[in-house]
């Protein structure tokens, strides 16, 4: 039962944030927040993005990151709290993965 409330408060009363609430495109236009991007500094973004992709320590402590979420939920897990400790790593690593791809997809 008590999982339930907590499944059921992350998803209808918290509204976990989404790549989308992050970065948008509309119109051609990108947005950052509410901030519109353009120019020299949306090429950075895109560049930056493109480099963490490609970039080796990247991905090494993004790797290191799931696995600690792994340990945490499959090996030291005791109670659901611990679950959702390690399902909240997880969800907020595949969050930001979606915000890079996102720009990183743009065109220059």
């Amino acid at each position: 039962m008590k999982q339930k409330i907590i499944n059921y408060l992350l998803r209808h009363v918290l509204k976990a944030i989404v790549a989308d609430d992050v970065i948008r495109i509309v119109n051609n236009q990108v947005f950052l927040g509410n901030r519109e991007v353009s120019g020299v500094e949306l090429n950075n973004f895109i560049s930056d993005a493109r480099f963490l992709q490609e970039n080796q320590l990247f991905q090494v402590i993004k790797n290191r990151l799931i696995s600690d979420a792994h340990e945490v939920m499959f090996n030291k897990s005791t109670s659901y709290e611990d679950m959702n400790s390690g399902k909240m790593m997880l969800y907020n690593l595949d969050v930001q993965e979606k915000i890079i791809d996102k720009i990183a997809n743009l065109r220059k």
